[in-house]
């Protein structure tokens, strides 16, 4: 089965021009620069040989640490300087409450 509506009737009519009828067939384009990628013979059809190195692929960008970020420490330092900026006494106090639940 193919993606895309109904059975063989009006397929000619359906908004998708690559849909196929029946008896079509599709054709694939190989990667001939990466021979890694299996060819259209047997199962593996389409599917990359996970027995090969791809260590020469790359996004073309190097590697880049991460550096650590404390999310709670950042979370209680913004609600701890909302509530400091806060004129509204009752405001303040939920910021305040909210601030000593996550300590």
């Amino acid at each position: 089965g193919g993606a895309g509506g109904g059975g063989g009737a009006g397929l000619k009519n359906s908004i998708s021009s690559n849909e196929l009828l029946p008896g079509e067939k599709a054709i694939a384009v190989t990667n001939t620069k990466y021979p890694e990628v299996a060819s259209d013979e047997g199962s593996s059809a389409g599917h990359l040989n996970t027995s090969s190195s791809y260590s020469g692929l790359s996004s073309g960008r190097d590697h880049e640490a991460l550096e650590e970020t404390d999310n709670k420490a950042a979370l209680l330092a913004q609600i701890k300087a909302q509530a400091d900026a806060e004129t509204d006494p009752e405001i303040k106090k939920r910021l305040m409450e909210q601030y000593e639940a996550l300590r």
